[in-house]
């Protein structure tokens, strides 16, 4: 199943979001090896303790009174391997990742990853408000800053090189 039919523009992104009403699950991967130095890029896998992690993450949803629909994430490895897993625990359907939900690459422009960033995270909630259906997205530390930004209030200027240097 292809979930991402929508192409919008950039110009229409910002206006599609602030109408959207929708509840969405974001899931940072799982512990690697490199953790929690960042990985930018690299396809990194989880190691055993980030495995449980998710494991746990999808546990944790399953006694939610609304869960997740479908699992998509970015299509590194961490972030795809975490989404496999809360999909399998959860018994739903995990979709083909998406580029545009890769954490942020150390050599990226900050304005670049926040284009790149609305336009996955606008497509897969358009799409799932569409279907009626609820997401749980699986992506990394530079994501969860931007989502932060976008939906929490966050006012101030984020840096996602910054942002990524968080320790779990």
């Amino acid at each position: 199943d292809h979930l991402y039919g929508y192409r919008l523009r950039c110009t229409q992104l910002h206006s599609v979001w602030r109408l959207m009403s929708i509840l969405a699950y974001i899931v940072r991967h799982g512990s690697t090896d490199i953790s929690p130095k960042p990985e930018w890029g690299a396809q990194v896998p989880l190691n055993a303790f980030g495995r449980a992690q998710a494991v746990d993450a999808a546990e944790f949803l399953k006694r939610q009174a609304t869960k997740p629909d479908f699992v998509v994430s970015s299509d590194l490895a961490r972030a795809e391997e975490t989404g496999q897993i809360c999909a399998a625990v959860l018994g739903i359907k995990c979709m083909r990742p998406l580029s545009d939900l890769r954490a942020l690459n150390k050599d990226e422009d900050q304005a670049e990853f926040e284009k790149r960033n609305l336009h996955g995270f606008t497509a897969v909630l358009a799409a799932a408000k569409v279907r009626g259906k609820i997401p749980l997205i699986a992506v990394h530390r530079s994501n969860t800053a931007w989502v932060a930004k976008q939906f929490a209030g966050v006012k101030q200027h984020v840096d996602y090189r910054q942002a990524s240097l968080i320790w779990e």
